[in-house]
């Protein structure tokens, strides 16, 4: 089995996309899951993806930090159209801004509608959306992360 080692560039917030880049070929790392808030915004995309090929890295993942039921659904486009000019077809989002038993019944439903109209988007666009566990999102508990996917129902929307 042939296995890929890098890294996610959120754990270098103070470096800038070439220093990350030039660190990680000299340790010999080959992939990066860039993230949007400060390395790469969906409008660096390009920029990014040219230091990428200059230094021989792919990008694996786009961690976004689209969050489900919160930011606006026509907004992931943007986000779609970065992760695949990086060169990758998953993307890591948040679902929802507060835990799991947090949410009314109602405001589960609601979340549920958002999460199955972004994973009709990504079955049309070819692309994989990958919720995050995390504290402060509906995926902070493995059972509600169980739900969530059980609800869903689609294998472009996963953990």
């Amino acid at each position: 089995m042939n296995y890929n080692f890098g890294l996610c560039s959120i754990s270098f917030r103070k470096k800038t996309p070439e220093e990350i880049l030039h660190a990680m070929k000299a340790a010999g790392l080959s992939v990066i899951e860039w993230g949007s808030d400060v390395h790469c915004p969906p409008e660096k995309a390009q920029e990014i993806t040219d230091l990428q090929k200059q230094y021989g890295i792919k990008c694996c993942s786009y961690g976004t930090y689209f969050r489900l039921g919160v930011t606006p659904i026509c907004e992931l486009e943007s986000y779609i159209k970065a992760a695949k000019t990086l060169g990758t077809d998953v993307l890591r989002l948040w679902c929802g801004d507060k835990n799991s038993e947090d949410y009314t019944e109602q405001e589960k439903k609601e979340l549920f509608a958002a999460c199955k109209a972004a994973a009709a988007i990504a079955e049309t666009e070819g692309v994989t959306l990958c919720m995050e566990c995390h504290n402060r999102t509906y995926t902070n508990a493995k059972n509600a992360a169980l739900e969530l996917m059980s609800q869903v129902n689609s294998p472009h929307f996963r953990m």
